[in-house]
């Protein structure tokens, strides 16, 4: 997902006693996940600490590594950092509302922001956040092919960082990414594709499985289908 508001954005912050105490006023033995919405509706999630430590560097560790392998082949200095519930301080030249919080990519410096929150907050698979940061740095292959020195949110770029999502996952015999992703990619976009109301649920699912058939991020890069205007 493309993001250019110009609210603050939600900062990584080291797990220390004050920020883990602070989360939860309620409570010194949980993290609250509630500052976030899904489709306008408020999430009421609360995670133990050992709970919430544990699956953050479980999501980091795996999104960090999918990043990696893809941005050192297709997009050599592009950046990743991760965003956090509560925190306003920026980390990309783009930022993002408190609410949503989701996965995007800066394009003005190369960056995508990533939001373990994001995962928690929804209790997705690994696998899910491993296809989303696949999908997000697809955005940094096309951004660093292009050399575009202005790109917005159409229905062209977020096909072709599902494609290059599938032949992430075929490349990498993650067979995981293609069920999950598919399976729970309207958490992202909503049940009718409201982020871009010209895409479909149904048009990023075949975006998805012609990546993946190919296993192949040229191939998708190449395509006919996914050219920007």
């Amino acid at each position: 997902m493309f993001l250019f508001t110009k609210t603050k954005i939600l900062k990584y912050t080291a797990l220390s006693a004050a920020f883990l105490l602070s989360a939860n006023a309620n409570s010194m033995f949980t993290v609250n996940l509630s500052a976030a919405y899904i489709d306008g509706t408020p999430i009421e999630r609360s995670v133990p600490i050992a709970e919430y430590i544990q699956s953050r560097i479980a999501y980091q560790g795996e999104t960090v590594t999918v990043f990696s392998r893809i941005r050192d082949s297709y997009a050599p200095g592009a950046t990743m950092e991760f965003t956090s519930f509560g925190s306003t301080e920026n980390i990309t030249a783009c930022s993002v509302s408190p609410f949503l919080a989701t996965p995007f990519f800066c394009p003005a410096d190369r960056t995508v922001g990533n939001s373990v929150d994001f995962y928690l907050s929804r209790n997705m698979s690994l696998a899910f956040a491993r296809g989303t940061t696949a999908h997000e740095a697809g955005h940094a292959v096309a951004f660093k092919r292009e050399n575009f020195s202005r790109i917005g949110p159409h229905r062209e770029a977020e096909l072709l960082a599902d494609c290059i999502a599938g032949a992430y996952a075929k490349q990498h015999g993650d067979k995981e990414i293609m069920r999950s992703f598919i399976t729970n990619i309207d958490k992202v976009l909503g049940p009718s594709g409201q982020f871009l109301p010209t895409i479909s649920i149904a048009e990023r699912e075949i975006a998805f499985r012609d990546g993946y058939n190919s296993g192949n991020i040229q191939a998708c890069l190449d395509s006919q289908d996914y050219q920007f205007d």
